[in-house]
């Protein structure tokens, strides 16, 4: 009857469109952490909105050579569609071009996509490190007023254009690997990590950076001593409270940067005796929640929020949460919210103690700067946590799965 021949046919068929996907989803994303290297040297890349497209392109490929329950496509539609909203409204695509981008994950191994990210970032920011070094092209220095109080001085930049840049590249290096490798990791790869980062404080002076890279490291090295404990010891990653006290702290960042947002003006106009604690807070943010209002017409305080942003609101500031309530508007900011919890929710049920550790660190991290909120996907390795959590979801809710490659590997197998 031919029934093991065309079983057969059906799986080669099914292997190929495997075999595509996966292609076309890494070259989508290599594409994309290239562009955020390029960003991060001082090239001048006066094609990006050319080489979004193309990965926009790649990505919408993926999807539809991809096979997805009912479900999944309904969820999928919907986020389309506030991605096109806000496309409309605000003239941005970045919104759109995540959903696709998530949703392109569905199909890929979560391990490979974290170690792909890692290799490829690391290596660009070695060639951008020997570039600089061997006088090939980039600066080693960069001299200007970082601090009024300080006047002039020199820092370090190793070819990244600006220290507190140098200073994120290696922070967000810190997490993805160890996220990547924290199996493998043990106590003196975390005290070597400490020392890396205390080295680049001597670098770039960056106060910010070197304390959370720091209070990563350091969370990171105490949960893995927890994890080498004795498997009845270890039970606490399956408790409730780890993940509660990761909602807890996500909603904190956020109901902070509201308030940041909502105390800019008023750091202004009020005499400092009647605010002293605001104003000694802001200080110590170097101004982050003072610059929300500055910045002469175009202000990006709690005033200029809207339900869905609007053309003018483009001013940048390093405010992470803020950015992403001035940028895209309420609503997109609170699925946002709405999806991290969710994700903590799901290293809940997988007692995924690693990924709760990286989303409640880069959630505190986004509070004082703004580097995964921006128009270039590729530095935003949550992402990529997230599109594996979604196809997992998936996978343990079972049904049947709808798409062009089924049809294609059915009228091939009739």
């Amino acid at each position: 009857m031919g029934t093991a021949a065309e079983k057969r046919r059906g799986t080669d068929l099914s292997a190929m469109m495997g075999k595509i996907r996966a292609a076309l989803f890494y070259a989508a994303l290599t594409i994309e952490i290239l562009v955020v290297l390029i960003d991060k040297s001082e090239l001048v890349n006066p094609y990006e909105s050319y080489i979004f497209r193309v990965t926009f392109a790649l990505t919408v490929l993926v999807i539809l050579l991809s096979e997805r329950t009912w479900k999944e496509w309904v969820l999928l539609a919907a986020a389309v569609c506030v991605g096109l909203i806000s496309y409309r409204v605000t003239g941005r695509n970045e919104i759109l071009r995540i959903v696709l981008f998530v949703a392109a994950c569905r199909d890929q191994s979560r391990e490979k996509m974290l170690k792909t990210a890692f290799w490829e970032t690391f290596t660009g920011c070695l060639v951008i490190f020997g570039l600089a070094v061997t006088g090939v092209f980039g600066n080693m220095t960069l001299t200007m007023l970082y601090r009024i109080d300080v006047g002039e001085e020199t820092r370090y930049t190793l070819g990244f254009g600006h220290p507190n840049a140098l200073h994120t590249m290696a922070f967000m290096l810190v997490v993805l690997g160890i996220l990547s490798y924290h199996t493998k990791l043990r106590l003196p790869h975390y005290l070597c990590l400490f020392l890396l980062n205390a080295g680049l404080y001597l670098l770039t002076d960056s106060r910010t950076g070197t304390g959370i890279t720091a209070a990563a490291i350091l969370l990171a090295a105490l949960i893995a001593v927890q994890e080498k404990r004795a498997p009845a010891e270890r039970a606490w990653r399956r408790k409730r409270w780890p993940y509660i006290a990761g909602s807890v702290i996500l909603l904190f960042c956020i109901g902070f940067s509201v308030w940041a947002a909502s105390m800019s003006y008023n750091l202004w106009i009020i005499d400092a005796n009647r605010i002293r604690w605001q104003r000694f807070l802001d200080e110590k943010l170097t101004g982050r929640i003072t610059d929300l209002y500055w910045g002469g017409s175009d202000h990006a305080d709690l005033p200029t929020w809207k339900l869905f942003s609007e053309p003018g609101a483009v001013r940048y500031f390093d405010m992470g949460w803020c950015r992403l309530f001035y940028w895209y508007g309420i609503v997109p900011a609170l699925l946002t919210a709405a999806a991290l919890l969710w994700l903590i929710y799901r290293c809940r049920k997988t007692a995924d103690i690693a990924s709760l550790w990286m989303v409640v660190i880069l959630c505190i991290y986004t509070v004082v700067e703004a580097h995964l909120i921006s128009v270039y996907i590729g530095r935003n390795y949550l992402l990529l946590i997230l599109g594996a959590a979604l196809a997992a979801a998936a996978a343990e809710g079972g049904g049947n799965r709808y798409g062009l490659p089924g049809l294609i590997i059915r009228e091939g197998t009739g």
